[in-house]
C-alpha cells in the first residue's frame, strides 16, 4: 500500500479539490454580496418612493387647506366688500380734497408774491378819507431808484395822500435797499405817538403794513433832496 496517498487520493487530487472548494466559496460569496446589494438598493428605492408619496400627500393636503382658507377669506371679504369700498372711496376723496385745498392756497400765495403792489381805486379813496380826518403833516413819498414796481406803488400812495389834503412831495431816487413800507423821520425829529399810531392804522386799513424807522445822519444823503428834520417820510422799499 502506498503510504503517500490520503484516503486513496494523491496530493494532486487534494489540490484540485481545494481549488474547486475555494472557487465554490468565492462564487457563494459573490452571490451573497449580490443579494445583499440588491436588497439594499431595493430598500432604498422603496424608501425614496415612499418619501415621494408622502411629499405628494402633504402637498395635496396643504393645497386643500390653503384653498379652504382662501375661500373663507373671500367669503368674508365679499360680505363686507361694499362697506370697505365705500370707506376707501371716502378716504380717497378726502385726500384729494385736502391736496386741492393745499394747492389752491399755494397758488394764491404765489400770486400774491409775484403780483406788483398797487393801491386800488377803492382803497385809495378809503385811505384819503381817513387821512383827511387826521390833519396834514409835511410828508415826502419816497421810492427807490431803478425800482419800477415800487415807484408805481409810491405813485398810488402819493395820489391817496394828495386826495387827503396832505400835499406830499414825491421823491424817486432813494438809493437804499430797504424792503417794505416804512414811516420815517430824520434823527432828532419827534412825532406824537397818537399821530404815528393813527397813520400806521390808516395804512393797515388798506392792507399796507408799515413800520417806524429813524433815518440816521449817515443815510441823510441817500436821496437827491436829502432827508430833513421835522419832516415825515413814507419810504417805499423793495417788495418784501
Amino acid at each position: 500500500m502506498d503510504n503517500s496517498l490520503l484516503s486513496g487520493h494523491s496530493s494532486d487530487w487534494w489540490n484540485s479539490a481545494m481549488l474547486l472548494s475555494l472557487g465554490l466559496a468565492a462564487f457563494v460569496a459573490l452571490l451573497v454580496a449580490g443579494a445583499t446589494t440588491g436588497a439594499v438598493i431595493s430598500a432604498r428605492r422603496e424608501a425614496a418612493a415612499a418619501q415621494r408619496d408622502l411629499e405628494r400627500y402633504k402637498s395635496t393636503v396643504a393645497g386643500q387647506v390653503a384653498d379652504a382658507k382662501k375661500a373663507g377669506i373671500e367669503a368674508g371679504e365679499k360680505a363686507g366688500n361694499a362697506d370697505l369700498k365705500a370707506a376707501q372711496a371716502n378716504e380717497r376723496a378726502a385726500a384729494f380734497e385736502k391736496e386741492a385745498q393745499e394747492l389752491k392756497a399755494s397758488n394764491l400765495a404765489l400770486e400774491v408774491q409775484i403780483q406788483p403792489r398797487r393801491l386800488s381805486g377803492e382803497n385809495s379813496k378809503k385811505l384819503a378819507e381817513v387821512l383827511s380826518k387826521m390833519g396834514s403833516f409835511p410828508i415826502g413819498i419816497v421810492s427807490r431808484v431803478f425800482d419800477p414796481e415800487g415807484s408805481d406803488f409810491a405813485d398810488d400812495l402819493d395820489c391817496a395822500f394828495g386826495a387827503g389834503k396832505w400835499h406830499p412831495v414825491r421823491q424817486r431816487d432813494w438809493t437804499m435797499s430797504n424792503r417794505g413800507v416804512a414811516i420815517a423821520t430824520f434823527e432828532g425829529t419827534t412825532l406824537p405817538p397818537d399821530f404815528t399810531n393813527a397813520l400806521i392804522s390808516a395804512l393797515s386799513g388798506v392792507g399796507i403794513k408799515a413800520t417806524m424807522i429813524t433815518i440816521t445822519e449817515d443815510n441823510q444823503n441817500t436821496t437827491s433832496a436829502h432827508f430833513q428834520p421835522n419832516e415825515l417820510y413814507l419810504l417805499v422799499g423793495a417788495k418784501p
